[in-house]
């Protein structure tokens, strides 16, 4: 039985896998784009939160320096050791 968006009832597809792949090649798929998706989500919280943070500072220097230190630092952070996570995933035998 699949629900409205094609998985089988224990989340694996009952669809053919593309070109030969296993089956299971959709749904680690699917469950990497869910936590991708997910991570971005948070991250796009955690700006808001920053940034309402900043709204509420007495001037502009400490909102300035509270966007810099608690927005964007930790934001590059983690976005370049996602992406860095990706690439070593592609590419397992160590060339980027």
């Amino acid at each position: 039985m699949l629900d409205a968006k094609g998985l089988g009832e224990a989340g694996v597809h009952d669809r053919a896998a593309p070109e030969g792949g296993n089956a299971l090649f959709l749904t680690h798929y699917w469950l990497f784009f869910k936590r991708s998706f997910d991570m971005y989500l948070i991250v796009i919280a955690w700006l808001y939160v920053v940034l309402m943070l900043a709204v509420v500072q007495d001037s502009l220097v400490r909102a300035g320096i509270l966007l810099f230190f608690l927005g964007f630092l930790p934001t590059l952070i983690v976005l370049r050791l996602r992406r860095r996570r990706i690439r070593r995933l592609k590419n397992p035998d160590g060339e980027f």
